[in-house]
């Protein structure tokens, strides 16, 4: 058997001839050089539209986890308002019961001052920063997770308040009347400078209870009366520590005080309507500045009058 292969050319045009004398062994290695080119070419190309296809379907599936993030977070929004307004609204059935005098047996609602804050005690309370916005790419299971838990018991708070609601209506429909001699509105505009509780008195720069509020606004703003009711003091002289003051009893165990006025429009005895101007706000008394002093008393002890006002 021939060891060697010789390939000729001839040309049409002269008597040449190209010889070219390849090893046995030689063409088997250039055959099998092209047979690994050509598997190669195609095993290459065949990856290459696999590694197209994988950055097509890597690509859609960024754009839609961006998608389901930005919906996540504004379904966690949406959420998070819900329970806000539920938050809202309880504090406002919380309010009512109290001016209604309505005890709920199952929170163990008590007359007297209480917290109207929002609660925070658990990582799924409003406005406790999440683990949703942090969490979001590296684990959006979890964060649907979380929006179910939130959703569930936003659900669970509604049904309750809504019971709750309709018992208390009932209720208030028996007490038409009453609410309309409890106080519910704010007695002036102003800005509150100094809350209901414990703080420094600003004469002695010691701890002391303040009994009310203290709103402040310019000299002569009209004061209201928080609801119907009667007069049954006035100071018109301003020679106590309350300066010029007037207390209106609205029936019910509630009375109202509106301390250091500037002028007093009313006198004992006087029958009032709610937003009834009954004096102007002023600097009279133990007073640092133009402002009103507002108490709300039930029973013969003070509370919150912030619990009282349904406004805004």
């Amino acid at each position: 058997m021939a060891k060697h292969y010789t390939i000729m050319v001839i040309s049409d045009r002269s008597a040449r001839v190209k010889r070219w004398r390849l090893r046995k062994t030689t063409l088997y290695s250039l055959g099998g050089l092209l047979l690994f080119l050509f598997v190669a070419f195609i095993v290459g190309g065949i990856e290459y539209f696999r590694f197209t296809a994988r950055m097509l379907e890597n690509r859609v599936l960024r754009q839609q986890n961006i998608e389901l993030r930005n919906s996540l977070l504004a379904l966690n929004q949406k959420v998070e308002k819900g329970m806000a307004a539920l938050a809202r609204i309880e504090r406002l059935e919380t309010k009512l019961r109290m001016m209604a005098q309505i005890n709920d047996p199952q929170r163990h609602l008590a007359l007297g001052p209480f917290e109207v804050y929002p609660r925070n005690d658990g990582p799924e309370q409003v406005g406790v920063v999440d683990p949703l916005t942090r969490s979001m790419c590296e684990n959006p299971t979890g964060a649907l997770d979380y929006l179910n838990r939130l959703s569930e018991q936003m659900t669970t708070q509604a049904e309750s308040t809504e019971g709750t609601m309709r018992q208390l209506d009932l209720r208030l429909a028996e007490l038409e009347g009453m609410m309309d001699y409890t106080p519910s509105i704010w007695p002036c505009r102003g800005w509150i400078t100094s809350t209901f509780g414990m703080r420094t008195d600003p004469f002695t720069g010691e701890l002391a209870m303040h009994h009310g509020i203290d709103i402040s606004n310019e000299l002569g703003v009209p004061v209201m009366a928080a609801a119907k009711g009667v007069v049954v003091f006035v100071n018109g002289n301003g020679s106590s520590a309350y300066g010029k003051e007037v207390v209106i009893d609205h029936g019910f165990g509630k009375r109202t005080r509106y301390a250091h006025l500037n002028e007093v429009r009313v006198k004992v005895g006087d029958s009032i309507e709610r937003r009834q101007v009954i004096g102007t706000l002023g600097n009279t008394g133990r007073s640092t500045g133009p402002h009103l002093h507002y108490e709300v008393e039930v029973n013969g002890v003070v509370s919150d009058p912030k619990n009282f006002i349904l406004e805004d």
